[in-house]
């Protein structure tokens, strides 16, 4: 609908979105040139997908907030920041997103990583948003922990951006750092499970068949750890509809939070066995 309504409007115009969006935004502006030339900026920003809509009245729901008293839900105030509830009253609820009591800290879990997430997000190989001219996202590194104002990592692809953030950084409306890609890539750490385990992923998601016809013709090597763990989050997936059970899904986040780590660890430990069996049949 945006689309449309901006092919009947003049002028240039600058399009955020997720890095599929961008993507799609890409490929529909192939065949639709006159639009593609009203776009001055494609804009991303990191992604660790999007939850669906029953994340945040989950969330609300389990810090007693009135969902019907809500104007305005964002993220901010520093890193990682907090979840920010504007009510009607003018009244504002701020949530730290790293909470400090036990039940904050499965609540915050359950609600927005990942059982709440869209099945399609677990297998998204693209949190960069490598189809846009620019990139942004928080810069989740151990040195700016204590941060309170929030720094951004920006990924530039093209020769206009590198102009904008130039002009700007001369008239002191930002402050640019350069950045190694090692950082870019501990920024993000969190998610690379998903893609180092992708034909895992896939086979439990979407099942075997489907992963064998689609992605690949050879029956792909079952990691065995990694399957339990999406298993675990597929199950936390199909409690998450159920809103009847929603009182009692930190049974299941308990669950989950400890069960994922034992699982991470059991998984770590069997690489660390497997390198020094395969270095030491190498000697």
């Amino acid at each position: 609908m945006i689309l449309k309504e901006l092919s009947q409007m003049n002028g240039k115009y600058v399009i955020i979105g997720t890095p599929c969006q961008i993507s799609a935004l890409r490929k529909y502006e192939k065949q639709n040139r006159s639009l593609s030339e009203k776009i001055f900026l494609r804009i991303c920003f990191f992604c660790g997908g999007a939850p669906n809509l029953n994340a945040y009245d989950y969330y609300m729901k389990a810090h007693g907030i009135d969902v019907r008293r809500v104007r305005s839900i964002y993220r901010g105030l520093g890193w990682p920041g907090n979840n920010v509830f504007e009510l009607d009253s003018g009244e504002t609820i701020c949530i730290p997103r790293r909470p400090e009591t036990f039940l904050a800290q499965i609540y915050h879990t359950l609600a927005f990583f990942p059982i709440f997430a869209q099945k399609r997000c677990l297998l998204c190989n693209d949190r960069f948003g490598t189809s846009s001219d620019i990139s942004v996202g928080d810069a989740w590194l151990e040195e700016y922990k204590s941060d309170k104002l929030g720094v951004s990592l920006i990924v530039s692809r093209s020769s206009t951006v590198r102009k904008i953030l130039f002009d700007m950084q001369q008239e002191k409306a930002l402050f640019l750092k350069e950045a190694t890609e090692d950082q870019l890539i501990q920024s993000q750490k969190i998610f690379s499970d998903y893609v180092d385990n992708y034909p895992t992923t896939c086979r439990v998601l979407l099942g075997r068949k489907y992963f064998n016809r689609h992605f690949c013709a050879e029956k792909p090597r079952l990691n065995l750890l990694w399957g339990m763990k999406i298993s675990l989050v597929l199950l936390g997936m199909k409690l998450s509809r159920i809103k009847g059970l929603w009182p009692y899904l930190f049974i299941y986040g308990i669950i989950f939070r400890y069960g994922y780590q034992w699982l991470s660890l059991a998984e770590l430990l069997k690489k660390k066995i497997d390198r020094h069996f395969v270095v030491g049949v190498w000697k």
